[in-house]
């Protein structure tokens, strides 16, 4: 189809994308260097800064490559092969495991996982440093790839997500720049600490596919390292430690064994969610690590997110509960807390 791909084909196909990404609160701009007519999507909130900083005119223009500026979460640009229009390369951050430079097991793996077609010779991706999603639309398929399926729908999803995570970390690391508002950053400390859950919880339930049960052996554990990424928590959660007690628990409500919301795609079991029952916002008060096995709870989703949102009296039955299994595994693991102090955690 070569001699019949035209640059008109190819600019509709990148409108019906940009239309598309309309259901995010992103807009499109104009890339730096625009030979290739890039379109980089960044946050409503960065339009008229980004404009001025990058736009025509502006002194630090071209001065960081998309790559390494978190405002830009898509760059999509024409791609031409020996000066002969190909199609589009769309390029987006997100977070996936490390490809190993021209391995087609790594292709695979990425397939299976989100579905992305193997076998059609004119959609091509690989993941760039387990960070940016290079994906070509070439050819014939310019005519018949839809931004709407299945496969890249989910996948932007989940990258958005892990934008948003890094949007808002940008926004609190500028704090006391005056364009900053304070009670919207409050708003997005808030949005940040629920990202962070989200994507511990995506990488517990795939880590747990491989349900293979560890014995597990209550005993005291240093504190752990201070994450440099997350806001909302000072630590890092080690995710082998979320998926232990998920397997543990037979991947049941540990609340009621009877609260079973749907079959996980991924394990192919009940889904549930790992919760730390002393939150790790709280790790500076003990001398041993919290991020312990003896305080992670499997929780259906319903009961996650009462722990976190529900009033205190209608979550203070669950928490006594939960309190009472996991008390004594505490000690053992030199954690020491009155059922007292943790309900005032979570009033």
């Amino acid at each position: 189809m070569n001699g019949l791909l035209s640059e008109k084909l190819i600019e509709d196909k990148k409108q019906e994308i940009l239309d598309y990404l309309d259901k995010y609160p992103v807009t499109s701009i104009n890339g730096v260097n625009n030979k290739n007519q890039t379109k980089y999507i960044i946050s409503n909130k960065y339009e008229d800064e980004y404009v001025i900083n990058h736009g025509k005119g502006s002194k630090s223009k071209g001065s960081k490559k998309w790559k390494d500026d978190p405002r830009v979460w898509i760059n999509i640009h024409t791609r031409y092969e020996k000066d002969e229009l190909k199609g589009l390369l769309i390029q987006i951050k997100c977070k996936s495991f490390r490809w190993l430079g021209g391995k087609n097991n790594d292709k695979k793996k990425f397939s299976e996982k989100w579905g992305f077609p193997i076998n059609n010779t004119n959609i091509d991706y690989s993941v760039w440093n387990g960070e940016i999603l290079n994906f070509k639309v070439m050819d014939d398929a310019i005519l018949t790839f839809k931004p709407s399926e299945d496969y890249f729908n989910d996948f932007l999803e989940e990258c958005y997500n892990v934008y948003e995570a890094n949007r808002v970390k940008l926004g609190i690391e500028h704090l006391n720049e005056p364009t900053v508002l304070i009670a919207e950053t409050n708003v997005d400390v808030n949005k940040q600490e629920e990202i962070e859950d989200y994507l511990y919880q995506i990488e517990v339930h795939e880590l747990s596919r491989l349900s293979k049960r560890v014995e597990i052996v209550d005993i005291r554990v240093e504190k752990p390292l201070k994450s440099d990424k997350a806001i909302s928590e000072k630590y890092k959660r080690n995710v082998q430690k979320g998926k232990n007690a998920i397997v543990d628990a037979d991947f049941l409500c540990e609340v009621n064994t009877n609260h079973k919301v749907f079959v996980s795609k991924v394990t192919g079991k009940n889904y549930v969610e790992a919760h730390h029952l002393i939150p790790m916002e709280f790790q500076d008060k003990f001398a041993a690590s919290v991020d312990v096995e003896a305080n992670i709870v499997s929780l259906c989703v319903t009961c996650h997110k009462k722990l976190h949102h529900a009033v205190f009296e209608e979550k203070e039955e669950t928490l006594n509960m939960l309190y009472k299994k996991r008390v004594s595994r505490l000690l053992k693991c030199g954690i020491k807390i009155s059922k007292k102090i943790l309900f005032s955690w979570y009033e």
